[in-house]
């Protein structure tokens, strides 16, 4: 049979074990597994999509995600956003990179080598961010793709 903790805020308890420094809870929680739809937007423009699908597990205080995303047409415009995430990134924790890593007729400028995304604090959107073939960055460049944008990552809540 399974193992059903009947009452919130109780888990696996981990405490029997060695400390690492600055450890401040050694309780397993959470776990969950499921599926949300992804979004592709930006501050103008617009895509239509054939395809969002996307797969999450939580595991605690972290998700960790996978999607991908098929466009038949348009554009994000400026400042590209991946929203629809599962859950709301904490208040707390820094801002986590979310690849974009497979790419497949998706554009975001000749000046630009790579694309990734940023999830802020407090937030189910990740806005995105262009690498300069120079090696800096830009969040204001367009996203325009007809074709696949795949990717994973993870995040804090």
């Amino acid at each position: 049979g399974d193992l059903v903790i009947g009452t919130a805020g109780h888990g696996i308890d981990f405490s029997a074990t060695s400390d690492a420094g600055g450890m401040t809870n050694e309780l397993l929680d959470d776990y969950e597994e499921g599926t949300f739809t992804p979004t592709c937007t930006g501050q103008s423009g617009s895509l239509t999509l054939s395809t969002a699908v996307g797969n999450y597990t939580k595991i605690g205080n972290v998700v960790y995600i996978s999607y991908e995303i098929v466009a038949s047409s348009g554009s994000t415009g400026t400042f590209p956003r991946l929203g629809g995430l599962p859950f709301t990134s904490s208040s707390s924790a820094a801002k986590t990179i979310i690849a974009a890593k497979d790419k497949v007729g998706v554009s975001y400028g000749s000046s630009y080598s790579d694309m990734y995304f940023r999830i802020d604090q407090n937030a189910t959107t990740a806005v995105g961010i262009a690498e300069r073939t120079d090696g800096t960055t830009h969040t204001g460049s367009n996203l325009d793709f007809t074709g696949t944008l795949r990717g994973s990552g993870f995040y804090f809540v």
